[in-house]
């Protein structure tokens, strides 16, 4: 799984979401190889984690396009964390 987390140095990441984020997502080739979550933070508003999810399987150990495509996008806006979590077999 990949994670993108922000903590946003405005307090308002609505618009980032709708200017920067739901335009990528709404792409024809995102939806068909990408399951995407986002998520906002319950108490703190500048803080989003957006998780992508790979449809094919393959090199999931890598970063994706779509991803680096929202880093570039949301990093004038804050502070960004960029990772690949390996899902655990427990």
């Amino acid at each position: 799984m990949e994670v993108i987390n922000l903590r946003c140095f405005d307090n308002d990441i609505d618009p980032l979401i709708q200017r920067y984020i739901s335009p990528v997502l709404q792409q024809s080739e995102v939806k068909q190889s990408y399951d995407v979550t986002v998520y906002k933070h319950y108490k703190m508003d500048m803080e989003l984690v957006i998780s992508i999810h790979r449809k094919q399987r393959g090199k999931s150990d890598q970063k994706s396009g779509l991803g680096y495509q929202l880093v570039r996008n949301l990093k004038p806006f804050g502070i960004i964390n960029h990772a690949i979590w390996e899902e655990l077999d427990v």
